[in-house]
Parts: structure tokens; sequence; C-alpha cells
């Protein structure tokens, strides 16, 4: 980490390493981030469009969601990657470093083989993933919603 602008920063019981001259960090979107961490349960999938360094995602793995995070930036890729191995989450993270729309059509057209990679099936546990799209444009105003759903059914 560059000496003048590398930190450690610790949030929701994370540790996140960056470079401020690199990447975008807001602190105070740390109370948001808690809020919505709280509401997900233990293999909910959770998709990350614009995922930075991980503030949201890492937590979130941490917590024992399964979670896809995306970031366009190569360095908050880089971050998101490091964070999570700092974190001890990484097997519970997917990172990609691509445009938020080409994120969610991989999600979208790779569906199946998400729920291969997500869907856990042991001896008395199922559980199955679906993930709803919905795209409204209104003007010039386009606004795309992404809603994941997770049901696990234990016998």
């Amino acid at each position: 980490i560059n000496a003048e602008y590398g930190t450690e920063v610790k949030e929701s019981g994370c540790r996140f390493r960056f470079n401020f001259a690199e990447v975008y960090w807001n602190s105070r979107l740390s109370t948001e981030h808690e809020r919505l961490v709280k509401l997900f349960k233990s293999n909910q999938v959770i998709l990350d469009m614009f995922a930075g360094v991980g503030p949201f995602a890492i937590p979130a793995a941490k917590a024992g969601c399964i979670v896809h995070a995306n970031d366009l930036n190569p360095r908050s890729y880089y971050y998101l990657q490091e964070n999570a191995k700092l974190n001890k989450c990484e097997k519970k993270i997917f990172c990609y470093n691509m445009d938020g729309r080409d994120f969610i059509r991989l999600m979208i057209r790779g569906r199946e083989g998400l729920q291969s990679i997500t869907n856990t099936t042991t001896t008395n546990t199922t559980t199955t993933t679906t993930t709803t799209t919905t795209t409204t444009t209104t003007n010039t105003t386009t606004t795309t919603t992404t809603t994941t759903t997770t049901t696990t059914t234990t016998t």
C-alpha cells in the first residue's frame, strides 16, 4: 500500500485495506451496511453490483451469505479480493471486475450455473435460489431492480 494514501479501516467487525488515491470509500455508509447485513440469513445469495473494496459484501459473506460482488475499478476489485482473504471469507464471496450492466446480464444469463454454485444439498437441507430482474424505462431514465430470494428447507 502506498505509504502516503494507504490505510486500514475497521468497520462492521471487519478490516479493510485500500489506498485512498485508487478507490472510493465512504465511512458514513457504515450504519446502512450494518442495517442491511442484519436482515440477511445465512446462505442467502447477495448480489453487490458496485462493491468497491467490500464494505457491504465482506460483512455479508462473514455473516454466512453467498456474495457475488462486482466493481468496475480494477484497483477496487484487487482490494475486494485482498479484503476477502484478510477477513477469511474468500470461500463465500465471488469477485467480478466488469461493468455493472454486464454483471447483471451474467447473473441473469448464468442463473442455472449460479444455482449449481449456490445451491446446497446435504442429507437434510436443500437451498433453492431464484433471481428476478425487472427493468423499467421512463422518458430518459432506466431503472433496473434485481431481487434475489433464497428458500431453505430442512427436513
